[in-house]
C-alpha cells in the first residue's frame, strides 16, 4: 500500500484521548490531512468524509464500550475499504469490550481493522481527593502511541495484501454497543458549581460535548449531562468540581484502582 496521509477522527472530552490519537499520528509519519474533534456537537451533526489513506478513530471507554453521544456519528461514516487504526482509553477502571465493539462498528461501516490499541487515560471521576490515572497518559504512554503509529505504517506498506485484524472477545457482555447512559447517573451528578469562583469564560459551556450547561445561569441539565466532566477539567479558576454519590466507597475502589499502573495493549 503507498499511503501518504491519515485522518485523525476522535471523540475526547477530557482530551487525553485526543493526545494519544494525535501521538500515533505523529508516529506515523505521514501527513496529517484531518484532525477531526467529535467532542463538540455541532462536528457530530456535520457529514463527515474522512479523506486520507488511513483513519485513526479515537474513543474513550464508558461503562465498558462506546459512548452512546458519538456512536450515531460513528455509524454514519463510509469507510470506502480504507484501513482504520482502532484506539480506546479507559480510566485504570476497566477495558471493558470497547475496541471489539468499535471494531464490528467500523467492519460493519466498510473500513479495514487493521490495528489497534487500548490504552490508559485520566478517569472522568478522578480527583485530587481520590485521584485515578491522573497522570495518564504519561510520558511513556505517549512513547508507545508514536511508536505504534510508526509500527502499523510499515506494516500497512509491506508488499502483499492486507489481512483485517480481529480481536479476541472479552469477558464482558457484546450486547450492549454504547454504554447505559443511566449507569454513569447512578454513581453521579453533575458538577458541583460554585459561582463565587466563576469569571465568566464560559469554558465549560464550550466544552461540554452534551450542550447541558446554560450560558446564562451556568446551570447544568442533569437529564442531559454524561457525566465526562470536561466541564471540571477544562474550568480555569476550578469552579466546578467532581459530584460523586456513594464517595466514601468509590474513594476506596479509586485508591485500590490506582495502585496498578497497567501498560497499553497494542495489537497489529
Amino acid at each position: 500500500m503507498d499511503a501518504k496521509t491519515i485522518s485523525l477522527l476522535y471523540f475526547s472530552p477530557t482530551k487525553t484521548t485526543r493526545e494519544i490519537v494525535q501521538a500515533i499520528g505523529k508516529g506515523s509519519g505521514l501527513q496529517i490531512l484531518q484532525d477531526i474533534d467529535l467532542t463538540a456537537p455541532q462536528v457530530r451533526e456535520s457529514v463527515i468524509e474522512l479523506k486520507a489513506d488511513i483513519v485513526i478513530i479515537g474513543i474513550p471507554v464508558y461503562a465498558f464500550t462506546i459512548p452512546s453521544t458519538v456512536y450515531p456519528c460513528l455509524n454514519q461514516l463510509e469507510g470506502k475499504g480504507k484501513p482504520v487504526i482502532l484506539v480506546t482509553v479507559y480510566g485504570n477502571m476497566s477495558a471493558g469490550h470497547a475496541l471489539t465493539n468499535l471494531a464490528s462498528l467500523c467492519t460493519a461501516r466498510h473500513f479495514m481493522v487493521t490495528g489497534g490499541g487500548i490504552f490508559i487515560g485520566r478517569h472522568s471521576f478522578s480527583s485530587p481527593q481520590a485521584p485515578l490515572a491522573s497522570d495518564r497518559p504519561d510520558k511513556k504512554d505517549l512513547q508507545i502511541a508514536e511508536k505504534f503509529g510508526k509500527d502499523i505504517v510499515h506494516k500497512l506498506v509491506q508488499p502483499g495484501p492486507i489481512l483485517p485484524l480481529t480481536f479476541a472477545d472479552s469477558k464482558y457482555s457484546k450486547k450492549a454497543m454504547t454504554n447505559p447512559t443511566h449507569l454513569a447517573r447512578i454513581v453521579a451528578g453533575p458538577s458541583k458549581f460554585d459561582p463565587t469562583l466563576c469569571t465568566g469564560c464560559l469554558s465549560c459551556v464550550r466544552n461540554c460535548p452534551a450542550g447541558a450547561i446554560d450560558k446564562k445561569t451556568m446551570q447544568t441539565n442533569a437529564a442531559t449531562c454524561i457525566r465526562c466532566y470536561a466541564c471540571v477539567t477544562t474550568c480555569p479558576t476550578k469552579a466546578r468540581t467532581v459530584s460523586l454519590r456513594f464517595r466514601p466507597v468509590l474513594h476506596a475502589v479509586f485508591y485500590m484502582k490506582n495502585k496498578a499502573h497497567p501498560m497499553p495493549q497494542l495489537y497489529l
